[in-house]
């Protein structure tokens, strides 16, 4: 994935994604680490990951994690909540470079937390609308044939 940084590069982000500021918490409700960035696709500027810096302590630099998007919830009082627990975001795989993770990488993260990839999820929501398209369509051409059918 080509990554933007949304915070660094200023980003004009809708509401639910101004995280700037906030606090990551696991589902016990611990604080795990503030948000450090929200990662974007290149194109569009669809955010994917939440960054977070765990484990560094006096001006050592921690770990990044990237949360998936999809395991987040807003909470309001400056708090997301990501649907996890402390060990398993500190059990995250290191990652060669957290701007820019490879396909490889992002499979891993998925994997780890027990997410469906959202390029999958993507093409399940493309291959439905597609499928719905069809339905509607094969049933207004139904309703076309069907009255004339009826009269012979």
């Amino acid at each position: 994935m080509n990554g933007i940084r949304a915070f660094k590069k200023a980003i004009e982000l809708s509401f639910e994604w101004r995280l700037a500021g906030y606090n990551v918490i696991d589902i016990e409700g611990n604080t795990i680490a503030p948000v450090l960035d929200l990662l974007c696709e290149e194109d569009g500027h669809k955010p994917r990951y939440l960054m977070a810096e765990i484990g560094g302590l006096m001006g050592i630099q921690g770990k990044v994690v990237l949360l998936p998007v999809g395991m987040l919830t807003r909470a309001g009082s400056g708090q997301v909540i990501a649907n996890s627990t402390r060990e398993q975001i500190q059990q995250a795989e290191l990652l060669d470079d957290p701007d820019n993770p490879n396909r490889r990488e992002e499979e891993k993260i998925f994997i780890h937390y027990g997410l469906r990839p959202y390029w999958e999820v993507e093409e399940a929501v493309e291959a439905s609308k597609e499928a719905k398209k069809d339905t509607e369509k094969k049933e207004s051409e139904d309703e076309k044939d069907g009255p004339e059918a009826d009269d012979a």
